[in-house]
């Protein structure tokens, strides 16, 4: 999957007004397992990028965030975007709240 793939998914969720999650992790990350556990448990719908299958998206994650911990977290929001990396519950609960 490359970062041109998930564009389209994030167009129809925004026509939707609601928020397209992009989640970039890599295998055996616990942090990345974590985010993902957690939003499926919340039902929030996410696009997952295995950067360690995907140079095009490693490449990205390294230039659109200023460090390279994982996982990279990307909120599209009509022109909004948020971003944030780690493990960070209150983020990820803020945006069941959003939806």
């Amino acid at each position: 999957m490359t970062i041109s793939d998930i564009t389209p998914r994030i167009a129809e969720k925004d026509a939707a007004a609601q928020p397209a999650v992009v989640v970039y992790g890599r295998t055996e990350c616990v942090q990345c397992d974590r985010t993902t556990k957690l939003m499926d448990r919340e039902h929030i719908p996410y696009t997952y990028v295995n950067v360690d299958h995907d140079e095009t998206a490693a490449n990205y994650v390294r230039t659109a965030f200023e460090k390279t911990q994982l996982p990279a977290v990307e909120v599209h929001q009509g022109d909004s975007l948020s971003q944030w990396q780690g493990f960070n519950p209150a983020l990820i609960m803020a945006l069941r709240a959003a939806a």
